[in-house]
């Protein structure tokens, strides 16, 4: 399930143009989110975040660095290498559960 079209308009531009566009950094979670009904996302703060099966898994920001809260294959596929080819200026960071 994804976000209705008006909490898209309160996401950060920036992570709008990285899901939304093609050749976004985030496009394949995108897809991802559309194809996987385990999957849910919420607007919060203009950052979405990502969970599974009602268990929060990732936060993505528009300028900031992804937050990956449990590793899942769809954390996973940040880590993949056409993700690293695409941008090499990010890096991942791990958080508890107590950090939110």
């Amino acid at each position: 399930m994804t976000p209705d079209q008006q909490n898209m308009n309160n996401m950060c531009s920036h992570l709008q143009r990285k899901l939304l566009e093609p050749d976004g950094i985030y496009h394949a979670l995108w897809q991802a989110l559309h194809d996987d009904d385990t999957l849910s996302a919420v607007v919060r703060s203009r950052q979405l975040h990502i969970y599974r099966n009602g268990k929060k898994i990732i936060i993505l920001a528009g300028k900031a660095q992804p937050k990956i809260i449990r590793d899942d294959k769809l954390s996973q596929l940040l880590a993949t290498d056409s993700f690293a080819h695409q941008r090499t200026d990010i890096t991942l960071n791990r958080i508890t559960e107590t950090d939110i």
